[in-house]
C-alpha cells in the first residue's frame, strides 16, 4: 500500500517520521541547514497530513473490499479443541494479524469428521456466510471512520 506506509499508526512509525530520524540513525550531525529544512518539512507534513490520512483510510477500505471479493477462494479451516474455525485474508491497519477468523461451530454439531466436513459445499457456504458477516461488520466500521469531503459512499451488501 502507498499511503498506509506513509502515515504512522499505533504499531509503527510512518515513513515521514522515519525520514526525519535518518540523521540520528546514521550518526549524521544536524547542521543548521539540515535543521532548517527539516523544520520546513515538519510544518508541511503537519499541513498536508490530513489528506494523506484520508487517503490511507480509503486505501485500507479498498484493500478490505478486495479481501471480501477474494474470500470464497481464500478460506482456510482449522480446529481448536472441539470447535471448527474459518479464516481468510483481511487487512486492518491497527491489527498485526492480517486475517479475520470466525467460529463455524462445534465439531459434534456435524456428522462428519473434520477432514470430510470442510469439503462439503453446505459447510463451506456456512463458513463463507459467517466470514462475510464478520468482514462486512469490519468494513462498516472502517467506512464510518472515513470522512469524505464531497459525498458519502455506502458499501453494498
Amino acid at each position: 500500500m502507498v499511503f498506509n506506509d506513509i502515515i504512522a499508526n499505533q504499531d509503527r512509525i510512518g515513513a515521514m517520521e522515519q525520514f526525519l530520524a535518518t540523521d540520528s540513525d546514521l550518526n549524521i550531525k544536524e547542521t543548521e541547514d539540515i535543521k532548517r529544512y527539516k523544520e520546513l518539512y515538519k510544518q508541511l507534513v503537519i499541513e498536508l497530513s490530513s489528506p494523506f490520512e484520508e487517503l490511507a483510510r480509503i486505501e485500507e477500505m479498498i484493500v478490505q473490499l478486495r479481501c471480501l471479493e477474494m474470500m470464497p477462494k481464500e478460506i482456510k479451516f482449522y480446529m481448536s479443541r472441539e470447535y471448527v474455525y474459518a479464516r481468510t485474508l483481511f487487512y486492518r491497519s491497527n491489527m498485526e494479524i492480517k486475517d479475520i477468523r470466525v467460529m463455524v461451530g462445534r465439531l459434534d454439531e456435524f456428522e462428519e469428521p473434520f477432514e470430510i466436513l470442510v469439503e462439503y459445499p453446505e459447510f463451506r457456504m456456512l463458513a463463507e456466510n459467517k466470514l462475510r458477516d464478520a468482514i462486512l461488520k469490519e468494513i462498516k466500521s472502517s467506512e464510518s471512520i472515513i470522512n469524505f469531503h464531497s459525498e458519502n459512499l455506502a458499501v453494498s451488501e
